[in-house]
């Protein structure tokens, strides 16, 4: 589970009822857990491993810098607007760090939004 802190630049499109947005920019994290699970999914769904991973040491980062974009569409409800999106974010640094093996292993994001934004 990460803390995220996105800071997008917004372009928005269109006129009338219906509008349009694309946004971007860089996104700092901050990991507050993590496991690592392994599955087998076959016949039945088997969880092999289940291991909690210690943020002691240099092995696992818990800082994140990655990259987001984001777009969607507002539909004007009554006084304020209905919105959807999706994001995708994609890490530019290592999760882990081992010194003998070089893992690449780096987190992503894909997400989906809803909302009602009221203008005061």
């Amino acid at each position: 589970r990460f803390i995220d802190l996105p800071v997008l630049a917004r372009l928005n499109f269109g006129s009338g009822p219906v509008t349009g947005y694309i946004a971007a920019g860089p996104q700092v994290g901050y990991a507050l857990n993590a496991r690592i699970r392994t599955r087998a999914d076959f016949l039945v769904d088997l969880e092999l491993t289940n291991i909690p991973i210690r943020f002691r040491g240099d092995t696992f980062e818990r800082f994140d810098l990655s990259g987001g974009i984001t777009a969607g569409a507002e539909f004007e409800v009554g006084s304020g607007k209905l919105f959807f999106d999706v994001r995708y974010n994609q890490s530019f640094l290592d999760a882990f760090n081992v010194p003998v093996i070089d893992l690449n292993i780096r987190n992503h994001g894909f997400g989906l939004g809803a909302g009602y934004r009221i203008a005061l």
